[in-house]
């Protein structure tokens, strides 16, 4: 069901001498691999990094917690909610899955960890095809996310490929080699046995040869399509921060009005004020001015009267 070299393949690639290689995808529901795998993607990338990472001999649950936890920023889907006890217990399309994970961060990684023959340098390619078509990059941190589940699929439809070419190659190869009714073999059939079987390997080659073509072919679609999406996503990326400048120029615009109303109002507020005090000054002054005018006439009229009653005493 699930392409399981090509898993093997990349998690032996990622693992030290101090595990043995796996030879089944089962192998894995101990998460002791992993782990490893996580504590080589931490020393070498984030050496810094303040991270409690399980050890081999905690529990497989306490370890599968902790996968999935470290795991889920890598997902474009959640895998929280997936059940720890059925990892535990070697549910294959869970194992492969959180292999598939495990493989994406630490991806950068395999190529420098093999030495590169004909199948590695093919295995690399598939898995680099693989990851290359189902990784999205977040706008937030810039970094890259796996569709997982998509991942998975596609994984399984390469296997079923893989395992309907290798039936009729092998169909092709058997054949000629099935004897006739009575179990007799002549000359010619031996003979007609040895052309097909060299046909066959030629065949064989062609085949191979087609599918590495192919891949290849593959690859530089994806790197033509994920070149796409770059400039796609910068050009999203151009319009986002053009919009945000926008929104951010509206904004200091409408400070700035803002700044300009506050400012007429506050010295609209400070004249009235002024207005208001020197008003009561004014107010004043003439109070006091009409106060010393009545208080003039009132001695004026004092006067007079006083030179009234001194001239009749007279």
């Amino acid at each position: 069901m699930v392409n399981e070299e090509l898993i093997l393949f990349a998690i032996n690639s990622l693992i030290g001498a101090s595990l043995q290689p796996v030879t089944s995808i089962n192998e894995l529901q101990n998460a002791n691999h992993f782990i490893e795998i996580i504590s080589a993607v931490e020393a070498r990338q984030f050496p810094e990094a303040d991270i409690s990472i399980p050890a081999l001999t905690d529990s497989t649950e306490d370890k599968f917690e902790f996968i999935l936890q470290y795991l889920s920023k890598q997902s474009t889907c959640s895998i929280i909610e997936w059940n720890l006890n059925e990892l535990v217990h070697g549910n294959d399309v869970l194992l492969f899955k959180t292999a598939l994970l495990v493989i994406f961060i630490a991806r950068d990684e395999i190529f420098r960890s093999f030495h590169l023959s004909a199948f590695n340098n093919t295995q690399y390619k598939r898995l680099t095809t693989l990851f290359k078509l189902h990784m999205i990059k977040t706008v937030a941190n810039d970094a890259y996310q796996l569709n997982v589940d998509a991942c998975f699929i596609d994984a399984c439809l390469q296997d079923d490929k893989e395992s309907q070419k290798t039936t009729a190659a092998k169909r092709k190869c058997v054949d000629p080699l099935i004897s006739d009714s009575n179990g007799s073999r002549n000359n010619n059939n031996h003979s007609l046995i040895l052309d097909e079987s060299r046909t066959c390997s030629t065949n064989q080659s062609q085949i191979g040869t087609v599918s590495i073509q192919s891949c290849n072919a593959i690859q530089e679609d994806v790197f033509k399509i994920q070149n796409i999406l770059v400039n796609i996503n910068n050009k999203y990326g151009d319009l986002e921060k053009q919009r945000k400048h926008n929104e951010l120029n509206e904004k200091v615009v409408q400070q700035i009005d803002y700044d300009i109303i506050k400012d007429e109002r506050n010295q609209l507020r400070e004249d009235i004020r002024r207005y208001e005090v020197e008003n009561k000054k004014i107010r004043e002054v003439k109070d006091a001015h009409t106060s010393n005018v009545i208080l003039n006439e009132e001695l004026v009229r004092a006067d007079r009267l006083d030179d009234l009653l001194d001239g009749d005493s007279n």
